[in-house]
């Protein structure tokens, strides 16, 4: 596995030397050159991390990771280029202290070093989001776990990690540490202390909070996902912590799993109320009125609203002079995508989206047109709109608004243009497609328009 530290632009033959590592491997999307994700989706919040999908194929996501050299050339085959994600726990033999960059990850690792020694060699990987995951010896008993301090998570049994040549939204590519390569260093076993701080007492992480038995089926997803929340929630557990134990819950036992936006979308609603009062929320009102519902169906736009002209999100204050529902501004304009434009060439998705806004003192905000990585990125914003548009600073502000702005464009028109002609299956009708049509959208290149 040596090679496989130069980077070389080989996904394929990376996949196929994890394997024979026993490191077992699942093809992902990838990462768009706009910032988006091949997946399509314009809500996709992990772009290029998350596992591809084909009937009869790619079902079941991580859970059909594997080490057998077929099934992974015929995957890369199919998908070439696909990223690839390595499962971490029992299966592969390792776990990953995960540091993130961007959230502070390496102070809160050299604060811990300082006060408990330096961490063992051992292989690591340079991430393309500027972090690096850190790769220890599994440890029985260890799973997940979000927030061992800020910007510090680690990867166990049910976990997995992106893996090099891997590329990221950020253009980077993922790489292993030429000083610290697998096959050339051996994996570490976990510090004493680094166990201690996680809580693992012999060989068993300590669970935030006791699991719901069995399948949760479609109508009680919401409802048990955001009941599970709020015992997290009870016992002081923070909106990242929250997020990274439904999306584990959610996979494993939601028929179907609800999306990832959906799962955010819970645990930053829980998040909104104090530790060991749930029960007080609306969001928590609405789950214990039983109705057997998926609660997106109940709580419609909440915590999202439009007042005086300006999108924004209602927080809950406990105490003081503002104690009860205050409204928390995250822009000075409203703004909602008015169509959604797709062009399936029968090989790519390409979406853009028509937006119209105004400003909270009345003003005028010309329509603009934005690609789906450029309204993920929401630069468009200043681009576009200049320095009249403002959002609020503050850590998440962009990310708010962005889901702000999606929730309110529900009644968006969809243009959906095939590229092609050819046979495609429609609304699970096959169908010719040809210039001739008049139901559907074809709009035909040269020379395929004669």
């Amino acid at each position: 596995m040596t090679e496989i530290g130069i980077c070389e632009p080989c996904e394929l033959k990376a996949a196929l030397a994890y394997a024979k590592s026993g490191w077992p491997v699942v093809p992902c999307h990838t990462a768009t050159k706009n910032g988006g994700c091949s997946c399509g989706q314009i809500s996709c919040e992990s772009p290029g991390k998350h596992p591809r999908y084909k009937r009869g194929l790619l079902e079941h996501g991580l859970k059909e990771a594997t080490t057998d050299e077929a099934i992974i050339t015929n995957w890369w085959t199919i998908w070439p280029g696909a990223n690839i994600a390595v499962v971490t726990g029992k299966r592969s033999g390792f776990d990953v202290l995960d540091v993130d960059l961007r959230h502070g990850g390496e102070d809160s690792l050299s604060d811990l070093e300082r006060e408990y020694g330096n961490l063992p060699d051992t292989v690591e990987q340079l991430t393309g989001g500027g972090g690096r995951h850190i790769l220890f010896r599994h440890q029985d008993g260890l799973g997940n776990k979000t927030g061992l301090r800020l910007g510090l998570d680690v990867r166990g049994e049910g976990g997995y990690i992106m893996a090099a040549p891997s590329n990221h939204a950020s253009g980077r590519k993922y790489e292993w540490e030429l000083s610290s390569l697998p096959g050339e260093v051996d994996l570490a076993e976990w510090p004493e202390w680094l166990l201690e701080l996680m809580e693992v007492k012999n060989g068993q992480l300590r669970e935030s909070a006791p699991p719901v038995e069995g399948e949760i089926a479609a109508g009680k997803r919401n409802t048990t996902l955001a009941s599970l929340a709020g015992s997290m929630r009870q016992r002081g557990m923070g909106e990242s912590a929250i997020f990274a134990a439904l999306l584990i819950e959610n996979e494993q036992r939601c028929k179907p799993p609800l999306s990832e936006a959906e799962v955010r979308k819970i645990a930053t609603s829980v998040a909104q109320y104090e530790p060991g009062q749930p029960e007080n929320g609306r969001l928590f009102m609405k789950v214990n009125a039983g109705k057997g519902q998926d609660i997106h169906e109940d709580i419609s736009t909440y915590p999202y609203a439009i007042e005086d002209g300006r999108i924004g999100y209602f927080k809950v204050e406990k105490r003081g002079d503002n104690a009860g529902k205050v409204f928390m501004p995250l822009c000075n304009f409203s703004a909602q995508v008015v169509e959604e434009q797709v062009l399936d060439n029968g090989i790519d998705l390409v979406r853009r989206f028509a937006v119209e806004g105004q400003l909270a003192d009345g003003g005028g905000l010309h329509r603009v047109e934005i690609t789906a990585g450029q309204f993920n990125g929401m630069n468009w914003i200043t681009d576009q709109w200049g320095v009249r548009a403002r959002w609020s600073a503050g850590m998440g502000a962009k990310d708010r608004l962005r889901e702000g702005i999606q929730i309110f464009s529900a009644n968006a028109k969809l243009q959906y243009t095939y590229q092609h002609t050819g046979w495609r299956k429609i609304n699970g009708v096959w169908q010719y497609l040809h210039g001739g049509l008049t139901d559907i959208q074809v709009v035909l290149e040269p020379p395929l328009d004669r």
